[in-house]
């Protein structure tokens, strides 16, 4: 990666090139372009390995595998996530780089302090927890609960690190590296008749190890001499109390955007049994993963850039509905054809034991668009100084989702009725999240509708043809999907005719590959 060096200096709001001082922290080189190629391509390549991978693990792992052992792991990156108590979510906010140093101090040292406590809650109250969860793998692998908070924990400051330093080439190969260490470990397991929901946990906390180590290393390599020179423990105690709304109200809004995203699988389970919980987590994760392959990125370094600019006074109104139209344009189609043949695409890349995961999907579309445009725009939050209403949005959510698993799972007790009531009320929280964020950066909202019916107008040639071919012409399920693929091209030509940063990302990673090629 080429990188160059930064001083202590307080950086220009939108610059992208490093600076070489003497004893600086290494800066990762490129603009807001740049990063997203890095970040989403390692992300695509990630995802799309685990996506090409998933068909066999479906084959290998029952539902009742999947369901139990996302249980587990919400449970343990529920607490991970806020055991930096959220000060990672304030690193890309100094201006200089000695202040995050100890802001990154503050973080690694509440991991540990989080971790130990994990330790004796787990030895303590495991075992009860897994009675009244209904999950008994809780009681059995207990002693990995810290392992994986501490995995967990540590990765979201370093990697906030990497992401404040533009190092996204790092976070973009270390992506890579954890997805195929996670698939390639599962495959050989369940091959070999390690099929238990076991399996799934511990190769989950062995492939988060992977990123965690790697940013680790990059860090003491690099980075150890500076951090340990400005780490001071009054300036820690400075930073602390400076950024203290985010331990004291920042943490919450995480605390509970965890558990609206996991809270389903572990009442699901704990009501309906891990069958019904595996064929939801299912759904959430295929649904998703369009969003995932350049999303995920496009928000990484839109938080960057966003911080960046508020902090040297910029408007970042413009950078906003840039990110938005994107956001839409991404996850528009995958999300209608889901929400057209959802169970039919289940059934044949998943097998056909996942059907019902697929109406799942179909049924939960709406909602899990809305997450996914609102998730990236989250860093709104920090960078406006908006902790209060996404605290306040984050407690509706998860207040909602209880409501309607208490009716779904324990007063109806039917599966398919929970995920109803969690379809409708995941739309209007998250709908209300979305223009709340873009209300914050006065973005019209009349205007995001436009681009919402552009897109809607562009995906209309594919829906049509994927409509004739279920109804009309009655085709077999693989000739449905295989009919829709191909008229899937239609959208991506309308797309990349109207985006012009669109096409300079196709045509830039087409030029990539060449110029590799012919080196």
């Amino acid at each position: 990666m080429d990188e160059t060096t930064s001083t202590n200096e307080p950086r220009d709001a939108l610059s992208t090139d490093g600076v070489r001082g003497a004893a600086g922290v290494s800066k990762g080189a490129g603009g807001f372009a740049g990063g997203v190629f890095a970040l989403s391509g390692g992300s695509m390549v990630s995802h799309l390995l685990a996506f090409a991978c998933l068909p066999i693990l479906t084959r290998l792992f029952a539902p009742e595998a999947f369901g139990a052992a996302e249980a587990f792991l919400a449970i343990m990156m529920v607490i991970g996530v806020v055991a930096s108590l959220r000060y990672e979510a304030a690193l890309m906010l100094p201006e200089s780089d000695a202040e995050a140093a100890n802001l990154l101090g503050i973080c690694c040292t509440a991991v540990v302090v989080v971790t130990g406590l994990t330790f004796v809650a787990a030895a303590l109250f495991g075992d009860a927890m897994s009675d009244h969860l209904n999950v008994a793998m809780l009681g059995r692998y207990k002693w990995l609960l810290p392992v994986g908070v501490f995995t967990w924990g540590l990765s979201l400051p370093l990697r906030a690190w990497c992401r404040r330093n533009r190092r996204f080439r790092q976070i973009a190969a270390l992506s890579v590296g954890e997805t195929f260490t996670s698939v390639s470990s599962r495959i050989a397991a369940g091959a070999g008749g390690l099929a238990g929901p076991g399996t799934l946990v511990l190769t989950s906390i062995a492939a988060r190890a992977v990123p965690t180590l790697g940013m680790l290393y990059k860090l003491l390599r690099h980075d150890a001499a500076f951090i340990i020179s400005h780490c001071k423990r009054r300036e820690m105690v400075r930073m602390g109390r400076r950024y203290v709304r985010f331990p004291l109200i920042d943490i919450w809004s995480a605390f509970l955007r965890q558990v609206s995203y996991y809270l389903p699988v572990v009442l699901l389970a704990a009501s309906l049994g891990a069958e019904v919980a595996g064929f939801y987590k299912l759904a959430v994760l295929c649904v998703q993963l369009p969003l995932l392959l350049v999303g995920n990125a496009i928000g990484e370094v839109f938080f960057q850039r966003a911080a960046e600019g508020r902090a040297g006074g910029a408007e970042i109104t413009e950078l906003v509905e840039g990110v938005l139209e994107r956001l839409i344009w991404i996850s528009f189609l995958p999300m209608a054809v889901v929400a057209l043949i959802g169970p039919d695409l289940f059934s044949v890349v998943l097998g056909a034991r996942w059907e019902e995961a697929g109406l799942y999907a179909r049924i939960l579309t709406g909602s899990l668009f809305l997450v996914g445009i609102a998730t990236p725009l989250w860093a709104l939050i920090s960078v406006l100084d908006r902790l209060g209403g996404g605290l306040a949005f984050q407690g509706a959510l998860v207040g909602a989702q209880i409501a309607a698993l208490i009716v779904g799972g324990w007063v109806v007790r039917d599966p398919r009725t929970s995920i109803v009531l969690l379809g409708i009320t995941g739309a209007v929280v998250n709908a209300a999240v979305c223009g709340y964020l873009l209300s914050a950066a006065r973005v019209s909202l009349v205007r995001a509708g436009g681009w919402f019916l552009r897109y809607l107008l562009y995906a209309l040639p594919t829906l049509a043809v994927g409509t004739a071919a279920k109804w009309w012409w009655k085709l077999p399920t693989r000739e449905v999907v295989a009919v829709v693929a191909v008229a899937s091209v239609s959208y991506c030509v309308l797309v990349l005719r109207h985006d012009r940063w669109a096409r300079s990302l196709v045509v830039g990673s087409i030029l990539r590959i060449l110029r590799r090629g012919g080196a």
